[in-house]
């Protein structure tokens, strides 16, 4: 008999030990992974990175633990990071965040869901040394230039954060170059980010919501230096690179103090309540336009000292008005909500004067202004005013004011005006028309009334606190006396 000798497919058998392979190395990078995930070797891998980076940055650094999740969630407990003097760079807390491990070979790092708890970080530049004391560690991480030269840039890795969370986190600010000195606390923050390009400049927040923030500023160098206002025109009319989209923000219990001895200015913001909804903002056009602004419960006071510095603050703030006004800005909002807040402002380069309202130092408290359709741009700013009050130190109390209100290049109008307080009521309208604003300072004369004073009375009280010089006036001896 003759044996049939079977063919070997080779193909097959090629095909067969290549699949084997492969599955043996999937199965092996499977059990790899899966080990990782499990305590002991997390506890030896954070061992490990803690000692690697000690090596690199030559500081102390140590890691409570680090975790992986299969999700791609990665956690990091109890940091701790000295900087080169010994002092803390950042400390304490949890940092969690989840991953995409596969946009990592792409040079993109894509996060989701980071959270920050209970972390503490200090940046100070202290002088003689002009770098910041986490410059040390952008060092060590620094590749190497390549001996040959090199024209061929790489291509900056992206970043996409989204879903920030902040809870009970401490910043620490020194920096003796620029003078200031700033400790800020968060006590909670979450923002839901669309777009975080720094290389583009564009920014893109839906939402920013927080709470119990405080923040406490010095600075020990002048805030401002005298420029000529040509150059604050041209630094105002620049377009601003940014692209910047901030939706709805929401902010309570805010907490800002601001102290410049040098320049005599000291302000204190306390925010009860903040809401904002945008509707466009295009800082390229100097655009911006916004559905809602809503502040309530908030308290606003602002001190100007007494010295030379001030007066060139005050000087400087002027002129930025102006530049600003020359820039063209176009500010748009469709409802205005401010209740129950308090305004303070003092310039004491201004002695208080004894009698009648002193704009170089208000005291306003119940300040409440409801509007629709306010503008504010080159050559108008209106509104339509539904609620206003107000109660100032000089005895100025507002209890109602409401109307159309508009102040234009060529004309100004007061549409079904009211205005009341507990001695007075002003009502209907008046109309002011002029060739154009220089025309109205320089050129009164020429400028043509309009005006319907319909059942009005005005108590001599109220004239005086606007007109303090016509006390010694016979027709004004009598403050309670109304005019009708």
């Amino acid at each position: 008999m003759e044996k049939e000798q079977k063919r070997i497919n080779y193909p097959r058998k090629i095909a067969r030990i290549i699949l084997k392979t492969v599955l043996f190395i999937f199965l092996f990078v499977v059990f790899v992974f899966l080990l990782i995930l499990t305590p002991p070797v997390q506890r030896f891998l954070t061992s490990k990175v803690e000692s690697y980076l000690q090596n690199k940055l030559k500081t102390k650094v140590e890691i409570g633990s680090i975790s992986f999740g299969l999700s791609g969630k990665v956690g990091l407990e109890n940091v701790y990071i000295e900087d080169r003097t010994k002092d803390t760079l950042v400390s304490g807390g949890t940092i969690k965040a989840h991953l995409n491990f596969l946009k990592l070979f792409s040079n993109e790092v894509e996060v989701k869901d980071l959270e920050l708890q209970n972390i503490t970080a200090k940046v100070k530049r202290v002088l003689p040394d002009t770098a910041f004391n986490f410059q040390f560690i952008m060092d060590a991480f620094m590749t190497e230039k390549s001996k040959a030269p090199d024209t061929a840039q790489s291509a900056p890795m992206k970043l996409d954060i989204s879903d920030i969370a902040l809870d009970n986190i401490n910043l620490r600010y020194l920096d003796d170059v620029t003078g200031n000195d700033m400790f800020a606390h968060i006590g909670t923050l979450s923002a839901t980010i669309d777009t975080l390009d720094p290389y583009t400049q564009h920014f893109d927040i839906p939402t920013v919501i927080a709470r119990n923030v405080q923040a406490n500023v010095k600075q020990k160098k002048p805030l401002v230096t005298p420029e000529p206002l040509s150059k604050d025109i041209a630094d105002a009319q620049t377009p601003a690179a940014m692209k910047l989209s901030l939706g709805s923000i929401d902010l309570n219990k805010i907490a800002i103090q601001y102290a410049n001895d040098v320049s005599a200015l000291y302000t204190t913001i306390n925010i009860g309540q903040l809401k904002t909804k945008e509707k466009l903002i295009d800082l390229a056009t100097n655009r911006i336009y916004l559905d809602q602004a809503a502040l309530s419960n908030s308290n606003f006071a602002v001190r100007l000292g007494k010295t030379e510095a001030a007066k060139v603050v005050a000087k400087e703030t002027k002129q930025e008005v102006k530049a600003q006004k020359e820039a063209g800005w176009d500010f748009r909002i469709d409802d205005i909500q401010i209740d129950n807040n308090a305004i303070r402002f003092d310039n004491d380069n201004s002695a208080r004067l004894a009698h009648g309202m002193d704009f170089n130092h208000i005291d306003a408290d119940s300040v409440t202004l409801h509007a629709d359709n306010f503008i504010m741009n080159t050559d108008s700013v209106g509104a339509r005013i539904t609620a206003g009050t107000m109660k100032d130190r000089s005895g100025f109390e507002l209890d109602t004011l409401q109307g159309d209100i508009l102040y234009a290049f060529n004309q100004t109008y007061f549409k079904d005006l009211l205005i009341k307080t507990p001695g007075s009521e002003i009502k209907r309208s008046a109309s002011l028309q002029y060739a154009s604003f220089d025309a109205l300072t320089k050129d009164f004369a020429k400028t043509v009334f309009n005006l319907e004073v319909v059942d009005s009375r005005l108590q001599v009280k109220d004239i005086l606190l606007f007109a303090p010089q016509l006390r010694s006036n016979p027709a004004m001896s009598n403050p309670n006396a109304v005019w009708y």
